[in-house]
């Protein structure tokens, strides 16, 4: 009976990533854009801003789950924390890098870069996107006129899940 196999389906389809579980994919990503405030006060760079590419960035990444519902994007760079709303995934991380500099160190310069993705699972097909944030702000006497400065750069990518892999790693 044909019946059986789409109940069975919609099961799976229905429950996702179950902790111990995990979904690789292996997807491309297009070429970046960023934001005007990304290139000063000079703009953009006039050799470049003409340019473009098809080519696209190959990765494969995987998403597996904790016992408490949180899911985890493992990318080759680092692994963000992130949530499911429906079928869509939102994964995000921040780190904040404080300098101090100047006389007793009382001036600083703190970067700021934060990571969004979005991935959205269709079957075998995904597709979302990359976003990172990143500000450099400067406080204190020393900054001497130092702007601070803001920078989005977002690319999107497609991809497909990948059956029958298995994830080794090292101790």
């Amino acid at each position: 009976m044909k019946l059986v196999p789409l109940v069975s389906a919609l099961i799976v389809a229905r429950c996702g990533i179950k902790p111990g579980e995990y979904q690789v994919y292996r997807i491309a990503a297009s070429e970046s854009e960023s934001t005007a405030d990304c290139f000063g006060p000079d703009g953009e760079d006039p050799d470049d801003a003409d340019d473009s590419s098809t080519f696209r960035a190959g990765q494969t990444i995987a998403i597996f789950a904790s016992g408490d519902g949180t899911y985890f994007l493992d990318t080759p760079d680092v692994v963000l924390e992130g949530t499911k709303d429906g079928g869509l995934f939102t994964f995000d991380g921040t780190e904040v890098d404080v300098e101090y500099f100047g006389a007793n160190d009382t001036s600083s310069t703190t970067a700021t870069t934060t990571w969004t993705v979005t991935l959205d699972p269709a079957g075998d097909k995904v597709s979302g996107e990359f976003t990172q944030d990143s500000s450099l702000v400067c406080d204190g006497a020393d900054c001497g006129g130092t702007e601070d400065t803001t920078c989005s750069t977002t690319s999107a990518f497609v991809g497909t899940r990948v059956r029958g892999v298995e994830l080794e790693h090292g101790l």
